[in-house]
């Protein structure tokens, strides 16, 4: 599997950098060991979309809802600092695409 999916975080990211904006806002990304990874944005001088459906978004092989034997999923939440994306790798590509549908 190829994760060539940070590349808009980065643009997105660049975009928002005007000499201040990155001086409170950003994001970071932490692994963890089941395995799976995190990424938090914080972004609250930026606009998010209104349009997006927040919420979880975990889908298991067939495209369904989650549930607790499903060990490939990801979550998208909306926060007060900004927004943060759980996923297990499987999931890395197709969690990105959602995480920039809502940033923008």
């Amino acid at each position: 599997m190829e994760y060539d999916c940070l590349g808009p975080l980065f643009q997105w990211f660049l975009s928002h950098c005007n000499g201040q904006w990155e001086h409170n806002n950003g994001f970071s990304i932490a692994t963890f060991d089941n395995p799976g990874f995190s990424i938090k944005i914080s972004c609250q001088d930026s606009d998010l979309n209104p349009e997006f459906d927040w919420g979880n978004f975990g889908f298991d092989e067939d495209g369904g809802e989650k549930d607790d034997n499903d060990v490939e999923f990801f979550v998208i939440e909306k926060k007060d600092y900004g927004v943060s994306l759980f996923s297990t790798p499987g999931k890395m590509n197709e969690a990105m695409s959602a995480l920039m549908a809502a940033l923008l």
